[in-house]
Order: structure tokens, then C-alpha cells, then sequence
């Protein structure tokens, strides 16, 4: 386990800790915040960094763009490039052996096991099909920002 599957193993370890609290802090108030944070984070991911980023679906006005996409990095699940060049590449070689995150080598290696594995992902790494992205400032400051943004 490298130094950023550690940090990938600390960060969920935290939140799923944490969350033993909530019985203790529970409240109508945090639990419409839950809601109301679910949902910004579930529509950046799905239509921010699923449709219009990786498969280019719509487009929209760069302002609306840009909130969606920190919407979506605000669900904690990499900055848009790394997000969308694993999704690009999942796309390309689609349940095949260089398919990153592919379902048949298990639920849990498709949901969350490849996350713990960046050694034999070196495909994660390679962002050259985020061409794209890595062009437009904004992208590149969600990225190199991302630790910051996440944890403010």
C-alpha cells in the first residue's frame, strides 16, 4: 500500500468513524443538511462529472459548468480529472482486464476496491485522455486545491 492509498484508506476510515457520533448529534436541522448536501454532491457527480464531463452529453453556460463540477468534488471522490479520466478509461475498455473498476472481478473491486489498489491501476494514472480538462484553469485548480477544498 503506497503513500495515496493510505490517505484514500485514512479518509474513509475518518468519515466512517465520525459517523458514530451522529446518534449523539442528530437533529432535524443536521439531518435536512445531510439532505441537502446528498443531493448537491449526488447531482455533481452524475451530472457534472459523469455526463457533461466524461461523456460530453450537454453543454452549458461555463458559470453552471464550473458549480456543478465543485459540487462534484465536493462528493470526495477525486478532482474532475482524475474522476473523469478513470471513468473515460472504465468507458474504453468497458468490463474488460484493463478495465479499472470492472464488475467482474467483484462487487466490492468495482465499488471500492480498486480505490485501495494504485500500484497495479497505473491506467488511474495516466490523464492524458483529460486533455481537455487539464486546458481550462478552473479544473486545474480543483486539482491541485482538491485536499483543501474537501476538507474546508
Amino acid at each position: 500500500m503506497n503513500m495515496k492509498d493510505k490517505i484514500v484508506a485514512g479518509i474513509i476510515m475518518s468519515v466512517h468513524v465520525m459517523s458514530l457520533a451522529a446518534p449523539f448529534t442528530y437533529g432535524p436541522g443536521a439531518l435536512k443538511w445531510l439532505g441537502y448536501n446528498y443531493l448537491a454532491c449526488l447531482l455533481g457527480i452524475t451530472i457534472s462529472f459523469h455526463r457533461q464531463l466524461t461523456h460530453k452529453s450537454f453543454e452549458t453556460p461555463k458559470f453552471l459548468e464550473r458549480f456543478l463540477a465543485l459540487l462534484g468534488t465536493l462528493a470526495v471522490q477525486g478532482h474532475p480529472i482524475e474522476w473523469v479520466s478513470a471513468h473515460r478509461h472504465h468507458h474504453s475498455q468497458c468490463d474488460d482486464v484493463a478495465d479499472p473498476h470492472s464488475p467482474k472481478d467483484g462487487f466490492f473491486w468495482s465499488h471500492m476496491g480498486w480505490l485501495f489498489d494504485s500500484k497495479t491501476q497505473a491506467l488511474l494514472f495516466d490523464t492524458t485522455n483529460c486533455k481537455d480538462l487539464k486546458r481550462d484553469d478552473f479544473y486545474m485548480f480543483l486539482k491541485s486545491n482538491y485536499l483543501k477544498i474537501t476538507m474546508a
